[in-house]
């Protein structure tokens, strides 16, 4: 009879340890400055994000130029920031904000929820 082996995976899983809010309440042009970690133990991409349901523009803070919509965490325990944008809307005073990160394949690997300041 054969042994079974189980070999461990590794998971994905992205934890947001900081949100910042930047610009004048209600203008198009506002962002959002994410912190992000890598919480799990593999390679994680983020493929899409979400604010209040919405696909928002990423820019990874690299120096790079224009936005892009992959940011790669290759450590467990990496930490890294991007610039988010609800693009044309802009965030409001006090309201509510609903953080979701997802996978290039689409799975969720993250999410957090906080209101923005002001009220």
């Amino acid at each position: 009879m054969g042994a079974l082996t189980f070999g461990f995976m590794g998971s994905s899983s992205l934890t947001i340890t900081n949100v910042a809010f930047w610009g004048p309440s209600g203008n198009a042009n506002n962002y959002i400055i994410l912190t992000i970690k890598n919480s799990g133990t593999k390679t994680v991409t983020i493929g899409s994000v979400k604010i209040n349901g919405n696909l928002v523009t990423i820019d990874p803070l690299t120096g790079g130029s224009g936005n892009t919509t992959v940011l790669t965490y290759t450590t467990s325990g990496a930490t890294a920031t991007g610039f988010v944008q609800l693009d044309n809307i802009g965030w409001s005073n006090g309201s509510p904000y609903q953080f979701n990160l997802y996978d290039t394949s689409g799975n969720g690997i993250g999410s957090y929820q906080t209101n923005s300041p002001g009220s």
